[in-house]
């Protein structure tokens, strides 16, 4: 879906890499808690600018860390205005359903 577009599939993407801790008030806390982070896959343009993030969630995204962790990034991501889309693990998926995801999400997103 994404050579439809014209996107880059970046896999395993540090949150550092791509946001960037503004405050200068607890700038080392903040830097800290996405320092150590990680997005399962960063979704970029064919400039690798930022399109969305996605996180592949499975069976441990259960565990009480992991929705800790899930928790921190879905207010992060809202916080600054960037979409980060999470998609159940499994086996297959249909192709329909990946491309409604990628193209409504640059459609909302407003392919910035």
């Amino acid at each position: 879906m994404c050579d439809k577009y014209g996107y880059v599939i970046c896999p395993k993407v540090g949150l550092k890499d791509f946001i960037t801790v503004t405050g200068k008030k607890d700038y080392l806390k903040w830097f800290r808690k996405i320092s150590q982070k990680h997005v399962d896959f960063l979704i970029c343009d064919k400039n690798l600018r930022p399109i969305m993030a996605i996180e592949l969630d499975d069976s441990s995204h259960e565990l009480k860390k992991a929705k800790k962790n899930d928790e921190f990034k879905n207010k992060l991501y809202k916080h600054i205005g960037f979409p980060l889309i999470r998609v159940k693990a499994a086996r297959y998926y249909r192709h329909q359903d990946i491309d409604l995801i990628v193209s409504g999400t640059v459609k909302n997103f407003g392919n910035k």
